[in-house]
């Protein structure tokens, strides 16, 4: 609980007669009983005993390291090789700033308003070597938020809205990151983006990879643009033209490209926005089915910020103008369609168009979960079928490890939310 005045009442617990009250320096900690104020409580007047039972597990570019809690702290400090590398609030924290078969020695101690306790007892462990022909992938959309949105908060936000600065915080020891639409709200102005989305997922712009969606489109808010999305096409120019002339044309806005042995697709879900909406006969549609036969690919992605399968609040839905493109898509073996505008993290398992269960159909993935906000999830019993998991609650970034013939993922949740959701899968 947090408080800087007596008249602040405890009155909510986690089921227990006493909880621990934090001061807003994140450091000021005491114990208090169920309806005494802040000012009344007894201070903590030692610090908390030193964690135990530090553990973990690596990969070539993680170590996630688990401790048991020690009572009356407030927090912990991680320490890898001896030096402070970062605070946790809870038992548990990634590192991802670690290199493949590389050996590291961790400790942890613990505080409170009185201070640090001793540091565990040393943790080692060596990253295994990368394996040959693997990315590393993280993605999501919904991210920035206007700069003159009441809870911008100098681009730090507040604890459910305007996240954008610390989902950034995810994206470290990616080769590519995937952004899946409404990159920067209300209207993708050019301000906007170098006030906000410059300011935190920008600090990774040269491995960005964006699609465009109806904010990029939008007519209200900072530094909107006299034409559709000019703000999306001037900040990621250099990006987009990586791609090809399709990708940095206003009327079309498609693009593929590759990841090792992985394709990628970005398409246009705002169909009104393109020639012949995103129907058979369509440019994009067109377009797509050539990209399909050329490539070649055991393994690709598709991005559209429009979901095509949502289980949204309070029914479930189905984009029904993406139906073309989803039938191409499954007809030709994709293996994912990664999406956002939906503010939640959402996945399903594989699909056919007509949302039948198929092991060899398309997987629909919704990470719309990049910062801007939560909200508009169905709740469990209303989902759609075949949603195997989903979260309203928290914000992050899907990690995706591509292999040549298959992929692991995992849900990297901001905060100290236990929420998960990993796996692995081959190719068809």
């Amino acid at each position: 609980i947090v408080g800087d005045s007596g008249n602040d009442r405890l009155d909510a617990l986690d089921g227990t007669d006493q909880e621990q009250v934090r001061g807003q320096d994140g450091r000021d900690s005491c114990v208090a009983d169920l309806g005494d104020t802040i000012d009344s409580c007894e201070r903590a007047d030692t610090p908390p005993p030193a964690p135990t039972d530090l553990d973990g597990s690596a990969t070539a570019s993680e170590v996630g390291l688990v401790w048991s809690a020690s009572p009356g702290a407030i927090g912990y400090t991680v320490y890898r090789d001896g030096s402070p590398l970062s605070t946790a609030t809870s038992p548990s924290y990634t590192d991802t700033a670690v290199a493949p078969q590389t050996g590291y020695s961790y400790t942890v101690d613990a505080f409170n308003g009185s201070g640090s306790s001793p540091r565990s007892s040393s943790f080692a462990i060596t990253t295994p070597p990368g394996a040959e022909g693997t990315s590393i992938v993280m993605a999501a959309g919904d991210i920035a938020c206007d700069p003159a949105d009441r809870w911008f908060n100098d681009g730090n936000g507040t604890s459910n809205k305007c996240r954008q600065r610390h989902t950034a915080e995810l994206l470290s020891g990616a080769d590519h990151i995937l952004t899946l639409g409404d990159q920067q709200y209300e209207c993708g102005g050019l301000s906007a983006f170098r006030d906000s989305y410059d300011l935190s997922w920008g600090r990774f712009l040269a491995i960005t990879h964006p699609i465009l969606a109806d904010e990029e489109y939008g007519a209200s808010g900072t530094g909107c643009g006299e034409a559709g999305a000019d703000g999306y096409f001037s900040y990621f120019a250099d990006r987009l033209a990586t791609h090809g002339a399709s990708a940095s044309d206003p009327e079309r806005g498609y693009y593929s490209f590759d990841i090792g042995a992985w394709h990628v697709i970005a398409l246009n879900s705002e169909c009104s926005r393109i020639p012949g909406g995103c129907g058979d006969g369509g440019a994009q549609n067109d377009w797509l089915e050539q990209d399909l036969v050329a490539s070649g690919s055991r393994c690709t992605i598709a991005l559209t910020h429009q979901p095509f399968f949502a289980s949204k609040a309070p029914g479930a839905g189905v984009t029904s103008s993406l139906r073309p493109t989803w039938n191409d898509l499954y007809d030709h073996g994709v293996e994912m369609v990664l999406s956002g505008d939906s503010h939640w993290y959402e996945r399903f398992a594989p699909q056919a168009p007509d949302g039948s269960a198929d092991p060899n159909g398309v997987v629909q993935w919704i990470v719309g979960a990049g910062g801007k906000s939560h909200g508009g999830l169905a709740l469990e019993g209303a989902r759609m079928p075949h949603s195997e998991t989903a979260t309203a609650a928290t914000f992050g970034v899907l990690r995706l490890e591509l292999g040549d013939d298959g992929y692991a993922w995992r849900y990297k949740v901001e905060g100290s939310s236990s929420y998960t959701d990993s796996g692995a899968a081959t190719c068809h």
